[in-house]
């Protein structure tokens, strides 16, 4: 039979019982978990009832079968009759049990066995059959068999017999009751808002009004600068520098046609930062640079500088460009003879003439002392007073104490398969420098450092020198090193070190900071830029420029004023609360928070008074501040209204307790839970702590 078929014996079957039900105080659309407009469309149509539904009706009735209602040949006489119809025993077991709690106690079954009301609720209108479990739950609560609950052929006792646990009883009655207080507390609000006159209405939200908006707007800045911060430090420590950036459109429009650069290779070792002074932002620097060149392509720069000609009237003729590879000859620099060994310096940049063949009679070139005393990585010092100043520190000054050329040697890099040479000079020096006005301060509320060392020409400009930063140089015969220059196809003449631009084995940052360790952010950085002194210059001087990231090493300071200044505001909440919600005198818990939150700025003010900065910990040192003042105000006008006796000033405090208990509860999780995750937890500060 189909779904939609009609059949008039099946719905007068339905009908027959949906009648009993309704004679029980049952409903069978919440049986059937469906509406009574469904059920009153199929009588109306005729309409077969679903299977499903037919199949759970049976199952309610003990002595109605599936059979008997979809069967055309039972009528609705052949049913048995109301007084010999049985249904499930439970729902009607429930239901006494439910009602003789309550009348005897005043307590709801569901309070009783822990359900919900809403479960209950199903549980008694027949909605849903209790599973053996909650059954085997009553059963144990009124003392009875198991078998009581569980079997439908045996009754209840009678109600006078069954016993209750009178503790369980009284505990769960006045738990009852408790929650019936609790619920009159519920619409405080709203009903000591009645007792307000008008004039007292429109004070109270003009005083909340006054209070609110300087605490949402003190707020809302710190967030804003917290954030903007956050973000502000994402910029800059994303930003690199670039390796070998394009000349500037500006150089290349002014560049001169017959213009001969020399690329100079730069590398450094940072060993250590120090006397990191806040105030005006400088710092001092202990580090190694060197620098490695072409000795011939810098003679000819140096030859077009300093002749004020171009290189097509250089002495040597492009015929005679193989004499230019002609290392035969070695000058003493301090006896100004010529010896006949070979000494990794091409012999035209130091002979007149290249063509002699014996030694007493070379003529030194009258350049090449001044060429050699202006290489690029020649500074003066106390050390070195007659040295010219090739390369200077940006805005920094050399102790010149310090200074100290460590090493410069000439050599050459032969090619293995071509037997071409490449004769170059390394210069590595070591000082300490002080630079000011080079670092800054980008994450609050903790130092995240950015320390800048810039080192470029003192005056040759990019027509003549270019720096091109380099991670390593290899001076070993070896040659294991694989970059442009330097690599297996080469071999080189003399034998020394490696040579990797980083920081030593011992480097240090005093002040209490560290580099910072994280895949994102590169803790050193390196590259080259290019400088102007001011806007007239024609061409520009490449800088290469260091930026060394550090952090805060230690962080016990700020976490011991924090968590202080935390507990406390949490100590001050609980005295808010208990004095908003259960009207007790909370003025006594303040004197405690005042001196804890004191103590605990002093501890923040120690941290932070080398920041100069308007930090998380100042942010909040001044909330804790204000919280406890708004709090110390309320609460002595809280009680004054209270000694007075006075009905309406109670509920006036009252009220504007509650409000400004939330909206103090709001703002101490934006300042104590929100601000320092958008500083450190939340990635980026995970990243560098």
């Amino acid at each position: 039979m189909g779904k939609n078929g009609k059949n008039s014996k099946t719905v007068e079957k339905v009908r027959y019982l949906d009648e009993f039900l309704k004679s029980q105080d049952l409903d069978m659309a919440i049986i059937l978990h469906t509406s009574r407009k469904t059920i009153n469309s199929f009588y109306k149509d005729k309409d077969l009832f679903n299977s499903v539904w037919l199949r759970k009706l049976s199952k309610y009735f003990l002595n109605v079968k599936h059979k008997d209602l979809i069967d055309d040949s039972v009528d609705v006489k052949d049913l048995p009759d109301y007084t010999d119809l049985l249904i499930q025993q439970k729902t009607k077991k429930i239901r006494i049990l439910n009602k003789f709690l309550k009348d005897k106690e005043n307590i709801d079954l569901y309070r009783a066995i822990s359900v919900s009301q809403n479960k209950m609720a199903n549980y008694l209108s027949g909605h849903t059959i209790p599973s053996r479990q909650v059954l085997t739950r009553i059963a144990t609560y009124f003392f009875l068999d198991n078998k009581m609950m569980l079997d439908d052929s045996v009754e209840l006792p009678p109600l006078d017999k069954i016993i209750l646990d009178e503790d369980l009883v009284s505990i769960q009655r006045n738990d009852v009751e408790s929650q019936l207080e609790k619920n009159k507390t519920k619409h405080y609000v709203s009903r000591n808002w009645r007792v307000l006159g008008y004039k007292k209405r429109v004070k109270l939200i003009v005083n909340l009004v006054l209070v609110a908006l300087p605490l949402v707007a003190y707020t809302s800045y710190c967030a804003y600068k917290v954030i903007n911060n956050r973000n502000e430090t994402y910029e800059k420590y994303q930003k690199n520098i670039e390796k070998n950036p394009s000349l500037p459109d500006e150089d290349i429009k002014n560049m001169p046609e017959d213009e001969v650069h020399t690329d100079v290779k730069i590398g450094s070792q940072l060993h250590n930062i120090n006397s990191v002074n806040a105030n005006d932002s400088s710092y001092k620097v202990e580090m190694r640079v060197w620098f490695d060149f072409n000795q011939l392509e810098y003679h000819e720069m140096f030859y077009k500088k300093y002749n004020n000609c171009s290189i097509t009237e250089s002495p040597y003729s492009e015929h005679d460009k193989s004499l230019w590879s002609q290392d035969k000859w070695y000058y003493n620099k301090e006896t100004g003879e010529f010896q006949e060994v070979a000494d990794n310096v091409p012999d035209v940049i130091q002979m007149e003439d290249v063509t002699i063949t014996d030694p007493k009679d070379g003529v030194v070139n009258p350049l090449y002392l001044l060429e050699t005393s202006m290489y690029p990585g020649t500074t003066s010092s106390n050390v070195y007073p007659t040295n010219q100043n090739m390369w200077i520190v940006g805005n920094g000054d050399f102790d010149a104490d310090t200074h100290l050329i460590e090493m410069e040697r000439s050599y050459t890099l032969t090619n293995k398969e071509t037997g071409e040479k490449e004769f170059r000079t390394f210069q590595k020096s070591s000082f300490i420098a002080t630079i000011t006005k080079k670092f800054d301060n980008p994450r609050y509320p903790l130092d995240s450092v950015q320390f800048h060392i810039y080192i470029l020409p003192m005056q040759l400009t990019t027509e003549y020198v270019r720096y091109v930063p380099t991670d390593i140089i290899d001076l070993s015969s070896a040659q294991t090193i694989g970059n442009e220059i330097n690599n297996k196809n080469y071999t080189c003449s003399i034998d020394e070190n490696v040579y990797e631009t980083g920081v030593s084995p011992y480097f240090a940052i005093t002040g209490g900071y560290k580099l910072i360790q994280n895949d994102k952010f590169d803790s050193l950085v390196y590259g080259i830029s290019y400088y102007k002194d001011n806007e007239q210059q024609l061409l520009s001087r490449t800088e290469y420029e260091i930026i060394v990231r550090a952090n805060r090493e230690g962080l016990s300071l700020f976490l011991q004023a924090f968590i202080n200044l935390f507990s406390i505001i949490i100590w001050i909440t609980i005295a808010f609360y208990n004095q908003a919600y259960n009207s007790e005198d909370a003025i006594g818990m303040l004197g405690t928070g005042l001196f804890g939150a004191i103590s605990s700025i002093l501890v923040g003010i120690s941290m932070i008074s080398d920041a100069n900065i308007f930090s998380l910990i100042t942010m909040v040192n001044i909330f804790t501040l204000a919280v406890i003042m708004i709090m110390t105000w309320e609460s002595i006008a809280a009680k004054r209204a209270k000694v007075l006796n006075d009905k309406v000033a109670i509920a006036y405090r009252g009220i504007k307790l509650r409000v400004l208990f939330i909206l103090l509860a709001v703002s101490t999780l934006i300042m104590f839970i929100g601000l320092p995750i958008a500083s450190y937890i939340w990635e980026f500060g995970a990243a560098l702590l």
